[in-house]
């Protein structure tokens, strides 16, 4: 009898344990939905999917404290609360029954509305049934994107025999919106005067129209990291739920703006305020392109801040365009054609960072006074970059990196007028063919029309799903339309599928084409040995180099691995190890170099030996 009493205790206690679970799982993700919505209106499944995979070092602690002391510490006290009812009345079993009836009704409730709210607004829910499922698939003769894409590596590319530099600001949300009326935008007073006038000054493709002209941000590149990789390779960042995996690199098959001048032997940097590892942008841009990456942590190590300085998202744009300054001139200093490319942060939503510089222009309206301190720090910067010896043989592009998210700034903007991303290209190099004409175009152009700005042609003006809007050749939206686009971008792509991933049997090719091949070296007598000429191998994912040497004298085998500077790996070109062996015991010596690659076993073996030139 009290074997059978204690039996139905512990599975009264397991059913309660696993009812507080439950309770607090849909409590969690009810909050979480919540919070979403009311921080970011502008959300859609792929971003969702995106960050959940993404990197979230870096992230500004203060969206995620919104959270804690907002949603889910009232959250976890009524759900307490709900707990130590039942346990207060744990006697009295009418009364317990119905709080936990009660209870577990209302939050079960709240969570379908919620779930259904979510569903309505982005999507997300069909979106993974679809891809679990594999309904809706559509025809991939009939994909938009398929049909519209070109393969960069099969569109002849013909730089100018003096290759310009590229100067690519990502402003963060930023919008030709916060114009005013007169000038395209939608505010009474002009929020970014000057912006608009470097617009009407340079090219944005308006044609005759007096107004500003903006890009789409289209479905998938809708956020940071999808507008770089949008702006950069002219596709939809659209990621499979499937074989999602970070740490290999975001579509290795593509060739992006950073591939591209990487084979033309441009440095390139990625400059920004914040950690460069949060959503991927460090994945993306050493693994297109090799950039080096100075972001916050380069400006501690470079001691511009002190370590312990951190605020919004690591350090404020007032910091970054002075920052910048110093680092354009290191880089032209050089003999490198360079690529630079800087990403705001102070206009982020909500509401942006107030800074020393803000004023009070527009009241008590925060972000209406960020953007316009943003306003005012860009246009300064521009105009010092024109005053650099560099200038010359320099292209601008300014573009904002996708809409605001701020889920109230937008409210009283009427529901007809097209958002778009603030635009402009500065100091290009090529005539617009259709210079009359304000264009319809989005992001993606802007990958293709950039290069041709910098005096490239290109064979056929269409890159991924982009045009060169200097041609003159439709974009996809003025081919099929605006509303056509977001839906054709809003399904599931399994074109962009088979983009995504790397099959082994590519990396095993990689790896047996790459042109690393082994020297010896000389230092005060002794045999050292150099492996050189990764080629297409990306350092980024060496997991180790060595080499084997034998002894023909002992036929001893030996082992030697170099070492690999992980801070400083997407800059390796060559390695290099010093060795027990003296110049003249080289010829006893047979040296077969290995490199184990993204994870996989299969080698390169570099077995030419020869004299270091």
């Amino acid at each position: 009898m009290i074997e059978k009493k204690n039996r139905k205790r512990v599975f009264a206690i397991v059913i309660s344990i696993l009812w507080v679970i439950v309770l607090l799982a849909l409590s969690i993700l009810t909050l979480a939905e919540r919070w979403l919505i009311s921080s970011y209106g502008l959300l859609s499944a792929d971003k969702i999917i995106y960050h959940i995979n993404a990197p979230l070092e870096g992230a500004n602690m203060d969206v995620a404290w919104k959270f804690i002391l907002l949603y889910l510490l009232p959250g976890m006290l009524m759900l307490s609360t709900i707990v130590f009812l039942v346990v207060l009345f744990r006697k009295k079993k009418n009364i317990s029954i119905c709080i936990v009836t009660a209870s577990s009704f209302a939050i079960l409730l709240v969570f379908i509305l919620s779930m259904i709210d979510l569903e309505k607004r982005t999507g997300l829910i069909s979106y993974v049934a679809s891809e679990i499922t594999g309904v809706e698939n559509v025809d991939e003769n009939t994909e938009l994107i398929q049909r519209e894409y070109h393969d960069v590596s099969e569109v002849s590319l013909e730089f100018p025999k003096k290759k310009r530099n590229l100067i690519y600001i990502y402003l963060e949300s930023m919008e030709m919106t916060w114009a005013d009326e007169k000038n395209g935008g939608t505010f009474e007073k002009n929020v970014i005067p000057e912006l608009t006038v470097l617009g009407e000054e340079y090219e944005d493709f308006s044609g005759e129209y007096e107004g500003l002209n903006g890009a789409y941000s289209l479905p998938c590149t809708d956020w940071t990291m999808a507008g770089m990789f949008a702006q950069s390779s002219g596709m939809p960042l659209k990621m499979p739920l499937e074989n999602i995996d970070m740490d290999t690199g975001l579509f290795p098959s593509l060739r992006t703006m950073g591939d591209i001048l990487a084979d033309e032997g441009y440095r390139q940097v990625l400059f920004l305020g914040s950690d460069a590892e949060f959503g991927g942008r460090e994945v993306f841009y050493t693994t297109h392109g090799f950039f080096e990456m100075h972001d916050y942590d380069y400006a501690v190590r470079k001691g511009w801040i002190p370590s312990d300085y951190c605020v919004w998202w690591g350090y404020e744009d007032q910091k970054l365009f002075e920052f910048a300054k110093e680092d354009l001139n290191e880089l032209a200093s050089g003999n490198q054609p360079f690529h630079f490319v800087m990403l705001t942060a102070d206009t982020h939503s909500e509401d942006g960072y107030v800074c020393e510089q803000c004023r009070d222009d527009f009241g008590d309206n925060q972000y209406a006074n960020v953007y316009a301190c943003s306003d005012r720090q860009v246009s300064d910067f521009v105009k010092w970059c024109t005053e650099q010896e560099f200038w010359e043989n320099t292209t601008m592009v300014i573009c904002g990196d996708h809409k605001t998210m701020d889920s109230d700034f937008c409210k009283d903007i009427s529901s007809d007028y097209q958002r778009k991303t603030y635009t402009v290209i500065i100091n290009g190099q090529a005539k617009n063919k259709k210079k009359d004409i304000k264009r319809e175009y989005s992001t993606l152009d802007l990958f293709p029309t950039t290069l041709a700005a910098m005096g490239v042609k290109i064979s056929d003006n269409q890159l991924g799903i982009g045009v060169n809007l200097y041609s003159g050749e439709p974009t996809i939206i003025e081919k099929y339309g605006l509303e056509e686009c977001k839906k054709a971008l809003n399904k599931r792509s399994p074109f962009m599928t088979s983009l995504a991933g790397r099959s082994e049997s590519d990396v095993d090719s990689l790896i047996d084409n790459s042109s690393a091949r082994l020297l010896f070296t000389e230092n005060e007598g002794k045999l050292g040995i150099c492996m050189a000429d990764f080629g297409d191998l990306n350092p980024t994912y060496i997991d180790e180099i060595y080499v084997e040497v034998r002894d023909i004298r002992t036929d001893e085998v030996q082992r030697m691995d170099f070492h690999l500077d992980t801070e400083n790996r997407p800059n390796i070109n060559w390695c290099e190890l010093m060795t027990d062996y003296s110049v003249e015991e080289k010829k006893y010596l047979e040296v077969t170099g290995y490199i184990a690659y993204d994870g996989r076993e299969a080698k390169k073996k570099a077995e030419v030996i020869g004299e270091n030139e």
